[in-house]
């Protein structure tokens, strides 16, 4: 009886290697073609990836001809100062950090901002509907803005979006994207090598990257995301530095041919002297209810 159940261990033992010796060898061929399978796939993704990010970018406008538009915009719509003629509601974060990113100190506000002034006469239905069509003709902007009636100056911002601070930079066109269902032209820039140094934000400037979003139909600057290559220094770095600095802004339709602000998010973290600044800042910009004109 041990004999034959040994002679039954044996059998069944040889009929299973038998059954897994077809599968070892389909195994080894696998192994040998399932490399090639792969690199053939992932070059036939890339081909494919790169024939439709070629034919994406051959039907995007040229940097220089949007960019053109965009100054033409943002000085028409710096004369027209539409913020003015609003009310809204305004909401800040500032969070004091310590030298580990650690919140130390933490503020919160918001307040609802009056309008400032109201529309002109007669512009209630048509407030704002020009800008479209001064976006598209640049050469128009400067005649309008001369010939326009005279308003009080728009806060003067920290950049100005003109020739001067485009000039320190190379743009290059990437994409197309819809932003809160509108269509944008997105375009990634870094500093120029040799680009001057005329005042204080001109370090920073020299040092920028990141991307920008704007408005395809309008030409508005709707969004952008700006952060610093490297650290800057300032008198050698005696006097301070800059370590990190993300800027991030969007900008709302709030009527026809009106953008106003609508979020920023700033982080930077510096050095005055012996000083440490290492801030996190977020602003909000919501309800927003024009003033009603005159009669």
């Amino acid at each position: 009886m041990v004999w034959s159940i040994d002679f039954l261990d044996v059998q069944c033992v040889d009929a299973a290697d038998r059954s897994r010796q077809p599968l070892k060898r389909s195994d080894a061929v696998m192994k040998r073609i399932w490399p090639a399978v792969i690199c053939t796939f992932l070059l036939g993704m890339k081909c494919i990836a790169a024939s439709a990010t070629s034919e994406v970018t051959e039907n995007l406008p040229s940097s220089d001809e949007v960019l053109r538009k965009v100054v033409a915009r943002a000085k028409w719509a710096k004369a027209q100062n539409f913020q003015q003629f609003y009310s809204f509601k305004k909401s800040t974060l500032t969070e004091e950090l310590d030298d580990k990113g650690n919140v130390k100190a933490k503020q919160e506000k918001s307040l609802r901002v009056p309008a400032k002034a109201e529309p002109p006469r007669g512009s209630q239905e048509s407030f704002g509907t020009s800008a479209g069509a001064i976006s598209t003709e640049p050469e128009k902007v400067l005649k309008q803005i001369q010939n326009a009636e005279p308003r009080p100056a728009g806060k003067k911002r920290w950049v100005e979006i003109d020739e001067e601070t485009l000039s320190h930079f190379n743009f290059k066109p990437l994409r197309r994207e819809l932003l809160n269902d509108r269509p944008t032209l997105v375009f990634s820039f870094e500093p120029q090598h040799d680009a001057p140094v005329r005042q204080l934000q001109d370090r920073l400037l020299n040092k920028a990257t990141g991307c920008v979003w704007v408005d395809e139909e309008e030409y508005e600057v709707v969004k952008a995301d700006i952060r610093l290559k490297e650290p800057v220094t300032f008198v050698g770095g005696l006097v301070g530095a800059v370590q990190t600095f993300h800027y991030v802004f969007e900008r709302t339709r709030v009527d026809e041919g009106v953008w106003l602000r609508a979020r920023t998010d700033l982080l930077i973290k510096a050095r005055q002297l012996v000083n440490l600044i290492y801030t996190k800042k977020q602003q909000f910009w919501s309800d927003f209810r024009r003033a009603m004109s005159p009669g």
